[in-house]
C-alpha cells in the first residue's frame, strides 16, 4: 500500500478506536459480557475481522455510534490497527486528553509507536484549539527516545562536503547533512542517531540505530548524490553491538543517552555554533576538571536554545543530568566526552583523564585560548554563560 494510504487508514481507524474508547471511560460496567452486545456490534466485528481494508474501516467508523455498547469491539479494533499498519516504527499521537492518559500504555504494550512520551494534546475545539496547536509542535519537534532498543542494528557513515578546512570543513559538512537529518526517509529507517567529528577533522560520522539497513542506505545514498556530499570511508554494514561496552554496560541508557546530547547539540549549535565552542571548552577545561556541578554552566544555553530540551519533561531532564555527568569507570572517557566531541570537534583525552585522578585547578581563559588557538576562535575574558530563564 502506498504510504498516503497507510497515513490515511492510520487516522481513520486509530480515530475510530479513540472515539470508541472515550465513550467508554464514563461508564461504569467493568465488563459486558458477549449477551449485553447489540446484534449490529457483533456483525460490526466480525466486519473488523474482513481481509478488505476498505470494510474494516467502514466497520471500525460505524461502531462509534454505539458508545459504550462497543466495548467488545475494542480487541479486534486494535487487532485490525495491527493489520493496517505493518510498519510499526509509523508513529502515531494520540490527541484528546482521556485518549493520551488510557490509550498510550495499550498501543505501546501492542506495539505501537506512539510518540507522545506522556504529553497530553487536547482536542482542538471548545476553545482548546491554541493548546493543540502548542503541545502537537512539541509531540512532532521530539525524537522519539522510546523507539530505541538495545537490538536495534549499528551502523556508521562518514561524509563531508569535499574541500573543507580542518574544523571548519566539520561544521560545515554537519550544516550539510541536516536537511537529511530531519527528512520524513531518515526519520522512517532510523531509531536514533548520534554524531561526532571525522576524518582529518573536517568531516562527520552518524552513527545510527536501525531495523531497516537497505532503506536507510539508499536514503543516505540518494542524499549524498543529491547534495554534492562525498563518502570519507565506504559505509559499514549494520550489526547488532554494545555501544557502552567501554562505558560502562548500560547499553539503553547510553544508547538514549547519544540520541538525547546530538539533538540537544545540533540546536545550540544552530542558535549560535560560536556561543556552543567556548560553552564546551570552557566546560572542559574548567568545570570539569575542576570538578565543579555541570548544570549551572549548561542550563542557560540548553533552555534559551534547544527546543529539543525544553521539550523534555521535568524526569527527562533530571535524567539526561545524570547522564552528561556520568562517569563509569576512570580514567576510560567519561558520557560527557561525546558531546564535547561533537560541540568541539575535538576532545582533550590526557586533560579529563588527569582529573579522573583528583581535581585540577581550573585553567583561565588566556590558558584555554592557548588550547583552542588553532581551532579558530577564542574567547573573551570576560565572556559568561548564558543565564538561565527565570
Amino acid at each position: 500500500m502506498p504510504a498516503k494510504g497507510i497515513r490515511h487508514s492510520l487516522v481513520l481507524n486509530l480515530t475510530t478506536l479513540c472515539l470508541c474508547l472515550s465513550l467508554l471511560v464514563s461508564t461504569h460496567r467493568t465488563v459486558w459480557a458477549q449477551k449485553d452486545i447489540p446484534s449490529e456490534v457483533n456483525s460490526l466485528i466480525e466486519e473488523l475481522k474482513d481481509p478488505n481494508e476498505d470494510v474494516r474501516a467502514r466497520a471500525a467508523s460505524a461502531l462509534e455510534e454505539f458508545g459504550p455498547e462497543a466495548k467488545a469491539a475494542v480487541p479486534p479494533l486494535i487487532e485490525a490497527l495491527k493489520d493496517t499498519i505493518k510498519n510499526r516504527r509509523v508513529k502515531i499521537v494520540l490527541v484528546k486528553a482521556n485518549i493520551c492518559r488510557l490509550l498510550e500504555e495499550p498501543l505501546m504494550a501492542a506495539g505501537f509507536n506512539v510518540i507522545n512520551n506522556g504529553a497530553i494534546v487536547p482536542f482542538p475545539s471548545h476553545g482548546q484549539q491554541p493548546n493543540f496547536h502548542k503541545n502537537i509542535k512539541k509531540v512532532l519537534k521530539r525524537m522519539n527516545l522510546n523507539g530505541i532498543t538495545e537490538t536495534d542494528l549499528f551502523g556508521t557513515f562518514h561524509l563531508r562536503v569535499p574541500g573543507g578546512d580542518k574544523y571548519a570543513g566539520y561544521y560545515s559538512s554537519l550544516d550539510a547533512i541536516r536537511l537529511l537529518l530531519n527528512s520524513e526517509e531518515w526519520k522512517e529507517n532510523v531509531t536514533g542517531f548520534y554524531l561526532n567529528v571525522a576524518g582529518d577533522f573536517d568531516g562527520v560520522r552518524i552513527s545510527y540505530w536501525t531495523t531497516s539497513p537497505e532503506q536507510t542506505q539508499q536514503t543516505v545514498d540518494e542524499f549524498v548524490a543529491e547534495h554534492g556530499l562525498e563518502y570519507i570511508r565506504n559505509p559499514s554494514t549494520p550489526v547488532q553491538t554494545r555501544n557502552s561496552q567501554q562505558y560502562g554496560g548500560e547499553e539503553l541508557r547510553f544508547r538514549k543517552f547519544l540520541a538525547t546530547y546530538t539533538q540537544i547539540g545540533l540546536d545550540i549549535m544552530e542558535a549560535d555554533l560560536l556561543n556552543a565552542r567556548r560553552l564546551f571548552a570552557t566546560f572542559r577545561l574548567q568545570v570539569m576538571i575542576g570538578r565543579q556541578p555541570y548544570k549551572p554552566h549548561f542550563i542557560g544555553t540548553f533552555e534559551n536554545h534547544s527546543p529539543f530540551y525544553n521539550n523534555f519533561s521535568d524526569a527527562e531532564k533530571d535524567q539526561f543530568w545524570l547522564d552528561i555527568a556520568h562517569w563509569p569507570n576512570p580514567p576510560q572517557v567519561d558520557w560527557a566526552h561525546m558531546m564535547v566531541n561533537m560541540v568541539l570537534g575535538c576532545d582533550w583525552n590526557q586533560i579529563f583523564q588527569q582529573a579522573s585522578i583528583a581535581p585540577l585547578p581550573p585553567l583561565s581563559i588566556s590558558e584555554i585560548n592557548q588550547i583552542i588557538r588553532n581551532q579558530g576562535f577564542q574567547i573573551p575574558q570576560d565572556w559568561q554563560p548564558i543565564e538561565p530563564q527565570t
